[in-house]
């Protein structure tokens, strides 16, 4: 049986064809989006009302500042007050003012993306007290509560939230309160109720509603 050597070519060239024609429209998978909790590009900003009747709006800047051996993002604020953020990996920090606790700020570990449900961690503070002589620890005890939930804010809908519950409390003298914290994928802080008390007094008692924001 004879071959014609030219047909053999020209039939192993159309399956060549077929074949990348085949491939070409088999359907490609999404590249797949790393979590951002706290996104940072400059020009994005944020607005919050707050329970106290007032309103502040946050704006990320190109600017960084150092402390605690960390390099934060700084964001400026209309209420006068700079914030300083830092996102390491699956970890999100912040220069964390605590009025009668910590005023001079400390950096807090508020979040970790990559945590499942239940998952806790721990930080402690030393503090003073004006009204007890000697030196104190508050333990800082945070817990993933839900996970990738739906919450509505202000007529918007935020989807893959992850709600962080706060408990505050000094072992020599007990739990001082807490708040829970719900922040939503590509935006940030969506809302936040916050409640201390120290020795019978309310040093901390705000909540914090998104209201509008732009991410860059």
């Amino acid at each position: 049986m004879k071959i014609n050597l030219t047909s053999l070519i020209l039939a192993l060239f159309f399956l060549a064809s077929c074949e990348k024609n085949a491939s070409d429209t088999e359907p490609k998978p999404e590249p797949k989006s790393e979590p951002n909790y706290m996104p940072m590009t400059a020009g994005s900003t944020w607005s919050y009302q707050t329970s106290l009747g007032t309103s502040y709006t946050l704006t990320a800047t190109n600017k960084d500042t150092t402390a605690s051996g960390k390099t934060f993002k700084v964001f400026t604020s209309t209420d006068g007050q700079n914030r300083y953020r830092l996102k390491s990996a699956n970890e999100y920090y912040q220069l964390t003012v605590i009025p009668g606790l910590a005023p001079n700020g400390f950096s807090e570990l508020y979040l970790k993306d990559n945590q499942p449900v239940k998952a806790t961690w721990k930080s402690s503070l030393p503090i003073s007290i004006p009204s007890i002589p000697i030196p104190l620890t508050a333990d800082l005890n945070y817990a993933i509560k839900t996970k990738d939930t739906t919450l509505t804010v202000n007529n918007k809908i935020f989807t893959k939230v992850i709600r962080v519950r706060l408990n505050v409390s000094i072992p020599t003298i007990g739990s001082l309160g807490g708040g829970d914290f719900y922040y939503a994928d590509k935006v940030g802080l969506v809302q936040s109720n916050f409640n201390l008390s120290l020795q019978g007094s309310k040093i901390v008692n705000q909540s914090e509603t998104l209201t509008n924001y732009t991410i860059k």
